[in-house]
């Protein structure tokens, strides 16, 4: 009887340890899991870091028009030099290269995701808002509009 009642005393205490430990580790897991799919959607967090101009889209307004070729030409300088650089402290900067009789310009400011994600508000020596177009870990794309009209700007995580 005492072995008996000692073996179903050990069954017993193995099966709560190993129910409490199977259920501790899933919980981690799943909390774990719930943090990072968090995080990756946060678009805060996804905008954080420095983008480079991989590509640019003028649709010029009736005054720009006929004028592609310097497009073409100021497009070919900026690949690959512009670039926009969010912190989290939601500082901002923006580079742009000498070129075509111009000097560099660096653009410090602040920055701030809209509550429906779909706008980086800017500000520096001028105020802009960006119209996010698409946004992930690699690639962002938005647009906004100045006097030569409205541009479509793809940049890359680098």
């Amino acid at each position: 009887m005492k072995k008996t009642n000692f073996l179903l005393s050990v069954i017993l205490i193995l099966t709560v340890s190993i129910a409490f430990t199977s259920c501790k580790d899933v919980t981690n897991k799943e909390e774990s899991h719930t943090e990072t799919s968090q995080e990756e959607v946060l678009p805060e967090k996804t905008l954080l870091g420095k983008w480079v101009l991989q590509d640019m889209e003028v649709k010029s307004n009736e005054e720009a028009k006929g004028m592609k070729e310097m497009f073409d030409a100021i497009k070919k300088e900026l690949i690959g030099k512009v670039y926009y650089e969010f912190k989290a402290d939601k500082t901002s900067t923006v580079y742009m290269p000498g070129m075509m009789g111009m000097k560099e310009k660096i653009d410090k400011g602040t920055w701030a995701i809209s509550s429906d994600s779909k706008t980086i508000h800017t500000t520096g020596k001028e105020k802009i808002d960006l119209t996010i177009i698409s946004l992930d870990q690699k690639k962002l794309v938005f647009s906004f509009g100045d006097e030569m009209g409205q541009q479509i700007m793809t940049l890359s995580k680098g």
